[in-house]
């Protein structure tokens, strides 16, 4: 019971250094490290009119921050974005190889999300709605501020590309691996140094 004790207070460790964090950071660069961030607008697939072409574009003609955005990136929701060009490659059937120019999404208060190029994307056809899927493994890519400081990575993903142009997609924040590690050994850091100044202390008094 004990052990179990020790250990909770570790993992509370962890996440207040967590919340420690955020402190003395603007509400812009806050929203980049939580929640989703919502974009709608209109685009145009240059081989729209083809069944898997060899190669096509995304061309972003226009881009909105949503209403459905959450946490801190609903600060943003109202203004205009900025989406570069994508290119597509076809790898297989409805298999492509894209990328894009960095910055890939420039957002207001010069936040921008630059891409891991290249990334994966799925080009669906389905009756009245053209359906591209950038899966989560293929299209990640860093948050970066004004001053070119990187606030996280996030996933960009399209949840909707309807034949008439328009079209719904999705920045999801999400934690970087080596913060996360790093801070989890910070707390059990903490919990082992108690634990080893609780046992001088017994032998002292022994």
């Amino acid at each position: 019971m004990k052990t179990l004790n020790k250990i909770g207070l570790g993992i509370a460790l962890v996440g207040s250094t967590l919340t420690f964090s955020t402190v003395g950071m603007s509400s812009a660069q806050a929203a980049l490290l939580r929640g989703t961030l919502n974009i709608v607008g209109d685009a145009t697939l240059v081989n729209g009119n083809q069944a898997n072409p060899a190669t096509d574009t995304i061309i972003f003609d226009s881009a909105t921050v949503g209403a459905l955005s959450s946490g801190s990136f609903a600060d943003f929701i109202g203004q205009s974005a900025i989406i570069s060009d994508v290119s597509l490659t076809q790898i297989e059937g409805t298999s492509y190889s894209g990328t894009a120019p960095n910055p890939f999404i420039t957002l207001a208060d010069g936040l921008v999300f630059n891409v891991d190029n290249p990334f994966a994307v799925e080009r669906l056809d389905i009756p009245g709605n053209l359906k591209l899927v950038f899966t989560d493994e293929g299209f990640a890519g860093t948050l970066v501020n004004a001053t070119g400081s990187s606030l996280g990575r996030g996933i960009f993903s399209v949840n909707s590309f309807s034949t008439d142009g328009s079209y719904s997609a999705t920045i999801t924040a999400v934690p970087e691996p080596t913060t996360t590690i790093g801070l989890a050994a910070l707390g059990l850091g903490a919990f082992f140094t108690n634990s080893l100044a609780k046992k001088k202390k017994e032998k002292v008094n022994a």
